[in-house]
């Protein structure tokens, strides 16, 4: 038989209702918004390596020149 008596077990970290407290929530945005930054900077590493070894005929395809190409891949991966 249960009990219907008892007050509903409360989580750690979570309000009255049930829900993420506001440090939790704060928590996990900050982490999420972290890992988000960290692939951002990744992709542009990736992507300015990419555009410093296309050729020529690649970057004209583009519209880009090869003096355009490299001050793009030399800015650091944190600059967009």
């Amino acid at each position: 038989m249960m009990r219907t008596d008892l007050p509903a077990a409360r989580l750690p970290g979570r309000g009255q209702d049930g829900a993420p407290g506001f440090f939790v929530g704060f928590a996990r945005r900050l982490v999420l918004g972290t890992v988000n930054l960290l692939m951002v900077w990744q992709q542009r590493l990736e992507d300015r390596a990419c555009l410093e070894a296309m050729s020529e005929a690649r970057l004209r395809d583009i519209g880009l020149t090869r003096a355009e190409a490299r001050r793009e891949a030399e800015k650091p991966f944190w600059r967009a």
